[in-house]
């Protein structure tokens, strides 16, 4: 995995949690996986001990250390599952080494490179995009779609509502809240959204921004003279703040899947976005958008978002959607019907995406077992009969 704590490391860690329940599992991490800031993988693993099915091992620095061997010949796993390109690539020169030579999958966080995973049995693609560009560059294992999940989260009461508002610069009446959540890194786009909101003369929007990253000082320097703009850092309550927001932007520049989707969704906020392949997964979906009918007769039919998605790197197509969707919710206001957003989430449920990996390691085994036999019956055959 990467450094630092972000979605693709969230979802290693609820899954390596929910499998640790009832199978035993090997987490091999590298050892420099925490970020500038201290944060890491780890601080979403229990304790040592606690869930007696886990065992988190670290190797390194960096995936390429020969203790990953060491780890996995102690454990002799049934199947590996790796996570991302590097450590498909580390596990997959690794494989000719391995005793009993166990079943090997990946599940692919980004683009899918032949480098990465050509030896092996199977890829699971978490996109539509990513598996076909795994068709299309010839892998010759299994290709499976399996969605990542969100886990639902409980909106917050009143009172801390009104604290989360406050605390994104919306203490007066009437304010309306933008929010932007994601690290802040060029591909995430927020210089794109920093853009589109200095160019919008809204005097009762405010933009916060949770999350953090190695652009914050470029991002900072960027909105210094936008008092409206404001920067909250990593917060490990996020998912309160959707509750607390009238609407949510994604500007980025590419978004593989969008976690952040899903999470605005569930909460009822309406979401704006620029049509990443997360986006246009995701967004394009069925559901309301919330919208009461007739009210902007303008509004493209299908789709979650509450307006257009915006071309890709273009923040004036940005503000054209964030003012759209502004003015949807300022009608929508006056016509005393509050926007919420009511999508159908139940292909993103982490049940039926672990169910799904249980089947796809069920027939790899039963692969590599038919596999193992048939090697076993040509050898029998090609022996010389007794006495010859």
């Amino acid at each position: 995995m990467s450094k630092g704590f972000r979605g693709a490391e969230r979802h290693v860690a609820e899954l390596a949690v929910a499998q640790a329940r009832h199978h035993e599992v090997l987490l091999i991490l590298r050892a420099d996986c925490a970020d500038a800031g201290g944060r890491s993988i780890r601080d979403q693993l229990p304790p040592a001990g606690e869930l007696p099915g886990l065992r988190v091992v670290t190797v390194g620095p960096g995936l390429m250390a020969p203790g990953i061997w060491s780890h996995i010949r102690r454990f002799r796993p049934d199947i590996i599952h790796g996570h991302g390109g590097r450590a498909g690539r580390t596990v997959g020169r690794l494989r000719p080494f391995l005793p009993g030579r166990p079943p090997l999958l990946a599940t692919m966080h980004l683009d899918y490179r032949r480098r990465w995973y050509q030896n092996h049995d199977a890829v699971v693609a978490t996109t539509d995009w990513q598996a076909q560009e795994a068709k299309l560059g010839g892998f010759e294992g299994r290709i499976v779609r399996v969605n990542l999940w969100f886990q639902p989260h409980p909106a917050p009461d009143a009172g801390r509502i009104a604290a989360l508002r406050a605390e994104m610069g919306a203490e007066a009446l009437g304010a309306t809240v933008l929010l932007g959540v994601g690290q802040l890194i060029r591909e995430k786009g927020f210089d794109l959204l920093i853009n589109a909101v200095r160019g919008l003369d809204r005097l009762d929007l405010k933009l916060a921004i949770v999350g953090d990253g190695p652009e914050m000082a470029a991002l900072r320097v960027q909105a210094q003279d936008s008092p409206a703009i404001r920067f909250l850092g990593f917060r490990g309550d996020v998912k309160d703040f959707y509750h607390a927001a009238d609407l949510f932007c994604s500007p980025s520049r590419f978004e593989p899947f969008g976690l952040v989707f899903l999470e605005a969704l569930h909460a009822g906020v309406p979401v704006v976005a620029s049509a990443s392949e997360g986006a246009r997964m995701i967004l394009e979906g069925v559901g309301d958008r919330g919208v009461p009918a007739g009210l902007i007769p303008s509004q493209p039919a299908g789709g979650l978002a509450l307006a257009p998605l915006a071309a890709v790197g273009d923040a004036d197509a940005l503000a054209e959607s964030l003012v759209l969707a502004l003015d949807t919710l300022a009608q929508a206001r006056a016509a005393g019907a509050p926007l919420r957003p009511s999508p159908s989430l139940a292909a993103y449920s982490q049940a039926g995406s672990l169910e799904a990996l249980e089947r796809l390691y069920a027939d790899l085994l039963d692969s590599a077992a038919s596999n193992a036999a048939a090697v076993v019956a040509g050898s029998k055959a090609g022996a010389p009969a007794p006495g010859h």
